[in-house]
């Protein structure tokens, strides 16, 4: 008796420690080939090919209830557009964009809406295309009209000198 009911408790730990299956779906709108990788039923990551070129165009992340975590754009050139980590629920990310050569330009808190459109919100750091600190930026997010609107712009000075978060000094005297 203790045989079969040692059996059938390993039959059921079997059962209940299937893992779900990973598979691949792809799809194609007018501009783009995605193809979308679920776990079970939920989709946990999806990647759009522009058609005509067949280069990466945007790669997203989902957590398990099916929220975006991370979203990459990419230029053609096959770098960094812009990359969007989830900052806070419901919908704002932390926002890092940069130059068609990969160089940082900017980066703050941004809402993603559909339609692959971010608007900036809240404190941003902008660059120089050389990669050093060129100005402080305010921004509020006017979701509404799918708006982001400048409230304030202060240009760093050259004689200024900022510390990253690692003590490290970020040089603001590039041209």
């Amino acid at each position: 008796m203790k045989g079969i009911i040692f059996i059938f408790s390993v039959f059921l730990c079997f059962i209940s420690c299937k893992k779900e299956e990973t598979y691949t779906k792809t799809k194609t709108t007018e501009k783009y080939k995605v193809v979308i990788t679920y776990k079970g039923n939920q989709p946990i990551r999806s990647i759009s090919y522009d058609k005509i070129t067949n280069k990466r165009k945007f790669d997203y992340q989902y957590n398990v209830n099916g929220k975006m975590t991370i979203a990459t754009k990419y230029y053609l050139n096959g770098k960094i557009h812009s990359k969007l980590k989830l900052y806070s629920l419901p919908d704002v990310y932390f926002c890092k964009e940069y130059y068609p050569n990969g160089v940082l330009a900017g980066e703050g808190n941004a809402i993603f809406l559909y339609r692959n459109k971010i608007l900036k919100t809240g404190s941003w750091i902008v660059y120089k295309k050389d990669g050093s600190v060129y100005a402080f930026a305010e921004y509020i997010a006017d979701i509404k009209n799918e708006e982001q609107l400048l409230i304030k712009k202060q240009i760093i000075p050259n004689d200024i000198h900022l510390v990253n978060k690692g003590g490290k000094l970020i040089d603001t005297n590039a041209e």
